[in-house]
């Protein structure tokens, strides 16, 4: 991950992307992915907190500071463990002190039937 430009006279967060689609998960498993973002801000950027929407979703994120440039990864992890077939989509909110101070983060994809399953 490369640093960026920055841009603001205060801390701003910048995600790559807002919203991932895993598309087909298998029913009974994990599936993560990053949700890289950076620092476009001037100054230090600390996530406030990172909530997913629901229980079947789980995140790591960076509790330090993030410095301006600098990129940092939150990671999302859905759990289909007793869930259904059929499309699924969650939300992640992240709260932090940048400029924009609240982001919404979205996974989705659709489950399948584990062919490996007895």
């Amino acid at each position: 991950m490369e640093k960026v430009a920055v841009t603001e006279d205060e801390a701003e967060i910048k995600f790559d992307t807002l919203s991932y689609d895993f598309g087909d998960v298998l029913l009974d498993t994990l599936t993560s992915c990053d949700f890289v973002f950076h620092n476009i801000g001037a100054t230090t950027l600390y996530l406030e907190s990172v909530v997913p929407g629901c229980g079947c979703t789980n995140v790591k994120w960076p509790h330090g500071g993030i410095e301006p440039g600098d990129p940092a990864v939150i990671t999302a992890t859905y759990s289909s463990r007793g869930r259904r077939p059929g499309h699924f989509q969650k939300s992640i909110r992240v709260y932090s002190n940048a400029k924009t101070r609240f982001v919404r983060l979205s996974i989705s994809g659709d489950m399948v039937e584990n062919p490996d399953k007895d």
